[in-house]
């Protein structure tokens, strides 16, 4: 790989505007993911981090801008096409199938895949990352903990063998000590390769976890930095850590 390509976004998004019919919901975002990179959006609620994420995984595609992936225009790409490609999401509130058990849930992860012995692995990792996991495999996941369910959920997308993971709202409604060891996994999925865009209310811990960050208003990407800046600005402090 040259430095060029090295220093190439694996993902980035272009003046990107999305709409909910006549509501236009981003505003002209543009933000970049590089290799080896946890990078998080933070904002209030309603400021359109969910909607990014739905831009990029194809739920939701953008009326103008454009989003390339490893360097191809992914802009009007299906959801299925999107997730082939590498793309691989948790989503907020988990949505896992509560009547299925947790391998069966893991396994869904995988509906892509063919390879077996892949499969076979990557179900070994997700495991070894949630040993709590492999003790509950055959239990209903709506029996399950929220931190359980979260655990399943973040399996679940690693399945795909992702090169980029998206997380949407990990931490929401779990209790503090499940909050560190998300986070924890989080940080060790990144340090085994793979790029993460986490979208997250707890800007305390988004920030103190990824290496730059983004932060959004109403649509619009109001400020961005490596993430200890950020975690230092006034206005960050003020609004978002509760600092004042």
């Amino acid at each position: 790989m040259t430095e060029a390509q090295a220093d190439k976004p694996i993902l980035e998004l272009k003046d990107v505007k999305t709409f909910y019919g006549s509501i236009e919901a981003l505003k002209g975002i543009s933000i970049e993911v590089h290799a080896g990179e946890i990078v998080t959006l933070i904002g209030a609620n309603g400021a359109g981090k969910s909607t990014t994420l739905r831009s990029i995984n194809g739920l939701n595609h953008p009326r103008e801008g454009s989003i390339h992936f490893q360097g191809r225009d992914i802009t009007d790409e299906s959801p299925h096409n999107v997730v082939k490609m590498g793309i691989s999401q948790s989503p907020e509130g988990r949505r896992l199938f509560p009547r299925m058990s947790v391998i069966e849930n893991l396994e869904m992860g995988a509906f892509q895949r063919s390879d077996r012995s892949g499969i076979s692995e990557a179900l070994d990792r997700v495991f070894t990352l949630f040993p709590r996991l492999a003790e509950r495999k055959n239990q209903k996941a709506g029996t399950l903990s929220g931190g359980e369910q979260q655990m399943c959920a973040i399996g679940r997308a690693l399945m795909a063998q992702p090169k980029l993971l998206m997380l949407d709202e990990p931490s929401m409604g779990l209790a503090p000590i499940f909050v560190e060891k998300i986070f924890e996994i989080i940080r060790e999925i990144n340090a085994q390769g793979t790029p993460i865009l986490l979208v997250e209310q707890n800007a305390l811990m988004a920030l103190h976890t990824a290496n730059r960050g983004y932060v959004m208003e109403t649509g619009h990407i109001v400020l961005a930095d490596d993430a200890k800046a950020l975690s230092e600005n006034e206005q960050v402090k003020k609004t978002y850590l509760g600092v004042d």
